[in-house]
């Protein structure tokens, strides 16, 4: 059975420059469990710092999101880093098998992750 929720894909930059692509329901959360290096952090973004979002992607469903975020991650780092200057336009392109599912950027969260969780610092 699908799960129907709104979820997202998103990658972000670490300070090393390296890109990382994770999937969630609740963007502002899921940036602060990367930044403040949690329990619930990705493995990946423990050891390195998140500086920045550079792209989401906002998909119907927790499972449209996971085929997408399982392409993301097969993508060489150019590809990557054309697909987040071209987020519609190169998806298609890009990931061909997803092109019949609707992926919308959401670019409004593209910034640095400091300014996005400014409020919970306070």
């Amino acid at each position: 059975m699908e799960n129907s929720e709104i979820s997202f894909v998103y990658m972000v930059k670490c300070e090393d420059g390296s890109l990382y692509t994770g999937i969630t329901k609740d963007v502002k959360k899921r940036m602060g469990e990367h930044f403040f290096k949690t329990q619930k952090g990705a493995k990946y973004t423990k050891s390195r710092q998140v500086t920045e979002i550079m792209m989401v992607w906002e998909a119907a469903s927790f499972s449209s999101a996971a085929r997408l975020e399982y392409a993301i991650k097969r993508l060489a780092r150019k590809d990557k880093l054309d697909l987040i200057k071209n987020p519609i336009e190169k998806l298609g392109i890009l990931i061909p098998k997803l092109s019949e599912e609707t992926y919308i950027p959401r670019t409004e969260y593209v910034m640095e992750i400091s300014r996005l969780l400014e409020p919970l610092a306070d």
